[in-house]
Parts: structure tokens; sequence; C-alpha cells
């Protein structure tokens, strides 16, 4: 703040060597009778100068919405390497930038207040920030400083913010980054930025939330950065709006709600950790059952689990034993999570991804992340982890690739149940899907299959999605899978059949799918038909031995073949056994539904 020597700019007190900022405060306590006449006397010696330069100095209090109007117009309002009681900088319109600097200050408010200049607070300490419902229309810069509590409710900053030092105007791009993060301010309890509107650029590099933050309603019309910061519990970014490029690389968030949030831009959690591998409750339910069960309140203030009655303490515990919650996120952009640390288990119940770049690293035994109901339009999906498994139960995936980085079919970490693909192309995974036999429902568990519990509904799904694709092959897989599921399901309702109707009728649809899956495999294999056929032609000349007709020789095979092949029984042989004519007709009717079938299925086939 000081390039060169200062010297204090205001008249001295009568009888006295220092004006009324730098006289000791014991003799202005002892000058002044109240407070009131020590800011009537602060007043005229800004007037004298049109100053506010108050530096090297010891202050009960200071009034900024009282000072700023008296001030020269295009002088900034200093203040520095002092220790202030109180600075009051609330309900007022700030024409000069105002600069804070190694100062120790007990409570600082500006509450609806507007700064048309900036403000910048540098290496200072303050013990209550109260900067709330304020807009600040030029840039603010909080570095290398402080907050025990920190208050920014329903402020709008309009231009860039920072809240570590803000990297010059002349630095070249290659040495940006040595600038980004330096002087990062530090949170001593959460802080408030609920409703908060950055329009443009914030900056939140290298800063420790020694608890957390609290970013419900929050709104990021520009770019932000939270490269390197730290949550020690967590960071609730619920209902918050994203509206460009957000960056987390590398950030430790602990417990992660962005529940109900969206990205309307890119989204980067590359080398990230998430999770805290604590769980936490709320401070007022834990009194109350503590009392109930007669346990020292003493014992309950001393345990570090617990969190006051606010809107973050109901964030962080409705994420309850999780790493993090994305439940009901818009991300309309690239979300990429590379190279990501997870100390638990991450849901996106009812979530839309746009495109989903990630790679996890779970520390947890039986890690998971779950999209239970949410839509994936295409992305990337790495398998990193031979105990982690990915939830797809009633997801929509689209143009989704898999790739596995441990040697295992990356299927065997995919829990699918009732899955709806859209786009996504099963014919980029034959070998694996050849390696399961096509069974993609459920998961892999100690090398146990574990079945969905909606198998049928999940392979007519698969069916539908390899259809759109137009691989017909994975489409003829999995409607014979379908088949013999609900096959299954027959089964099952034979034995909870409680009439004999029900027995017969569910029964009647058991076999005639067996029936169907003998014959032709549901009408997917010609070549199970013709082996049919085949057999027919072979068995019947035995048949005809053994009833005596009037043939010899090859003339069995012959009069066999002529049955199989016209409708008609065959008139080739004279004889009066009933018998004998009954197998020729049953002969004729299995072999023209044989040979219909045959066609039928050769079509279906050539047509997949």
């Amino acid at each position: 703040m000081m390039d060169e020597p200062w010297e204090c700019p205001y008249p001295e007190l009568d009888g006295f060597d220092y004006c009324v900022f730098h006289i000791h405060p014991l003799t202005r306590e002892l000058i002044f009778d109240t407070q009131t006449q020590v800011k009537i006397e602060q007043v005229r010696a800004v007037r004298s100068t049109g100053l506010v330069q108050i530096i090297c100095t010891t202050l009960r209090s200071i009034d900024l919405s009282i000072l700023s109007k008296i001030v020269l117009e295009n002088s900034q309002i200093q203040i520095g390497y002092s220790t202030i009681g109180e600075v009051n900088a609330a309900k007022s319109t700030f024409a000069n930038y105002i600069a804070i600097e190694d100062c120790r200050v007990s409570q600082f408010v500006s509450d609806y207040s507007t700064y048309n200049s900036g403000l910048r607070i540098q290496e200072s300490a303050i013990a209550d920030f109260q900067l709330s419902e304020a807009e600040i229309n030029r840039k603010a810069t909080f570095a290398g400083t402080i907050f025990r509590e920190g208050k920014f409710i329903d402020t709008c900053f309009n231009e860039t913010v920072s809240f570590c030092e803000r990297i010059p105007d002349e630095t070249p791009l290659i040495k940006a980054n040595d600038f980004l993060g330096k002087q990062a301010c530090v949170f001593l309890n959460t802080p408030l930025f609920m409703g908060t509107e950055f329009n443009a650029g914030a900056i939140f590099n290298k800063v420790k939330f020694q608890t957390g933050a609290n970013f419900n309603h929050a709104e990021f019309n520009s770019g932000c950065s939270f490269e390197d910061a730290e949550f020690q519990i967590g960071c609730h970014f619920g209902f918050a709006e994203f509206n460009d490029e957000t960056s987390f690389v590398g950030a430790e968030l602990g417990t992660a709600n962005f529940e109900k949030t969206n990205f309307h831009g890119p989204a980067i959690f590359d080398q990230a950790s998430i999770g805290s591998g604590r769980t936490y409750s709320k401070r007022h339910n834990v009194r109350n059952h503590a009392l109930a069960e007669g346990v020292s309140q003493n014992e309950v203030e001393c345990s570090s689990n617990l969190l006051d009655d606010f809107v973050f303490g109901d964030g962080i515990v409705s994420v309850a034993g999780k790493a993090a919650s994305f439940d009901n996120t818009q991300a309309e952009d690239l979300m990429k999570a590379r190279k990501v640390d997870s100390e638990g288990m991450i849901t996106a119940f009812s979530a839309y991804f746009y495109f989903l770049n990630l790679g996890l690293k779970f520390e947890s035994s039986s890690p998971t992340i779950s999209f239970y109901g949410s839509e994936i339009d295409g992305g990337i999906i790495r398998i990193s982890d031979e105990s982690s498994f990915y939830e797809w139960v009633n997801t929509t995936v689209g143009d989704v690739s898999i790739i596995s980085s441990i040697d295992r079919n990356p299927f065997k970490n995919i829990l699918i149940e009732n899955t709806r693909f859209n786009g996504f192309e099963f014919s980029d995974y034959r070998e694996e899907l050849r390696d399961m036999d096509w069974n993609i429902d459920g998961y892999v568990h100690d090398g146990e299959h574990e079945h969905s519990d909606r198998r049928e509904t999940t392979y007519a799904k698969a069916k539908s999605g390899a259809e759109r694709v137009g691989d017909y092959y994975a489409e003829s897989q999995f409607f014979i899978r379908e088949q013999e599921c609900r096959r299954a399901t027959h089964a099952e309702k034979i034995k909870d059949s409680e009439t004999v109707r029900q027995y017969a009728t569910n029964l009647s649809k058991y076999l005639s799918n067996l029936f169907y899956d003998i014959s032709c495999k549901y009408a997917e294999s010609p070549k199970r038909v013709f082996y049919w056929s085949v057999a027919s032609i072979i068995i019947f000349p035995i048949i005809y031995r053994c009833l005596n007709a009037p043939l010899s020789g090859i003339g069995y095979l012959i009069f066999s073949i002529q049955s199989f092949t016209s409708f008609i029984p065959s008139s080739g042989v004279e004889t009066s056994s009933s018998l004998i004519m009954l197998m020729t007709s049953i002969q004729a009717f299995i072999g023209t539904f044989l040979i219909a079938l045959f066609v039928a299925t050769i079509i279906r086939t050539v047509k997949r």
C-alpha cells in the first residue's frame, strides 16, 4: 500500500502532537467522553484534507459510511497496518476505491452497500466480516486474509472477484500459473455465499475453508475456479448455477453437495479428492437425543462430527455417509473427473449429463457411483478398480465408451437394470459381451453373477437400444435373453399358482416358450431348425421299418424325404396299414412346419 515514506496528513489535536487517529488510545478515551465525539473529530480531520488514510493506528471504531462522503473524488480510502474494533460501511455508496491492508478488525459491517470503484482487503484478519446484499461494480480482491466469520449473502459481484492474489495485468500467459492461488484466503468458520451472484470471474484458488463453505443458490455467470481449494468438512453448492467454465482441479472437496446444481458450461474436477470419510449430524438433533439418553452435554459439545443447524449443516447431513451427491444435477456441457480420489459412494440420481468423462479412484472397500434414473448422452467411463461399481439402474445411456484399465471385463463392474440404451454401441464390445454370454443384467460379485430384479425389461430395453444403432446381431442376442427371462417368469408363476386354471395357463405359456426355444431358438437360429429337419428325416425311416412298411434298403430314406417335403402324404407306397398312414401324415405336417419355420428364420437372420 505504501510505496513511499508516509506522513500523516491530518492536523494535530490542540495541545497534543498527534491527530485524532494517531493519538494514544488511552489518551483519546480521556479527551473524548463518548465515541460520538471521537467520530465528530474524525470527520473534521478528514474534511480538512479530503483524504482517508488511516495508517498504523488503533481505533475502537471508524465509520466509513460517513467519511466516504467527504473525501476527494479521485482519492483512495486507505486503511493499513492498524487494529480496529469496528468498521462501519453499511448502507452506503462508495465512489472511491477502498484498500485495507495488514489490519486486525473485529467487525467489518458493509451490508446493503454499493462499491463503484472496487474493494481490496489484503493480509488482514477479520473476525466478523459482513458483506450481505451488497453490490460490487468493480474488481474486488481479498488476498492473504483470514476470516473467522464471513457473510456474503445475496451480494452481487459485477466484476472479477478474487480470494487470492490477482494476476498482474502485464503477466505473460506462460507465467500466469505462478500467481494462481498465491496469498489465498483462509476461512476459519463456514462462509455464507448463499444467493451470491458472481457476474464476472470468481477465483478461489488454494483458499482454505477450515470447516466448509456454503454456496447454496449461488450464481456463477462467468468462469470460476476453485483449483486446489481445501474444504475440510465439505462444500454445499445445492441449487447453484454455473453458467460458464468451472474448475475444481486438485480441490479437496470433503463431503460435497451438488444437488440440483446446474452446469451450463464445462465443469472440470480432475485430480480432485471427494469425501471426508466421516459422517456428520446436526448438533440440535444430537443434543435432544443425548438429553433423552442422559448423556452429558459437554460430551456432545466436544464432538467434531456435529454441525450447527443452518443451511450448510442441512446440506452436508443430507448427503449422509456418501462422498458426494450430484442428485438432480443438470450438466449441459462437458463434466470431466479424471484421476479423482473418492472416499465413499457418489450418487447422481435423476441427473442429466451431456458428456461425462470419468476416471475415479475409490478409497473405500466397496465403492459405487450410482446414476439411478439419470440420463447420460455421451462420454467416457473408465474402470480402474476391481471392487468399484457403476450403477445404471433406470438410467438412459447414450454414446458412452467404457474403458477398463484393469485386466477385467468392464461389464462385470456395471450394474445394468432397466437401462435404456440410446446410441450405445454394443458392437464395440463384442468380445466382452461374448465373454459374459450376453448376460449383461446385474453385476459380477466375488466371481458370481448377481442378476437384476427386472431381467426381462432390462433385455427388452437392451434389444431396443441395439436396434436403434442398427446392431441386429446384438438385438438378436438380447431378444433371446429376453425370452429366456420370460420363461423363468412363467416358471415362478407356476409355483405361485393358486388355482388349477392359473396353473394350466402358466404351464401352457411356459411350454410354449420352451418349445419356441428348442425348435428354433426364438426364430433366431435356422441352424437349429435344419438339425431338427435332418433328425426327422433320419428317425422316421426307423419307425417305418419297425412298422413293416413294404420298403427295402434306401427306400425307407427316400420315403421319409418324400413324406417330409410334401404336405399331402406320399403315395409312393401302397399299404393298408392305418398306423403307417398316420405316421406319414404326422411327418408331412412336421416337415411342412419345419420348412416354413426354416424359411422364416433364414429370412430373419439375413435381415439382421
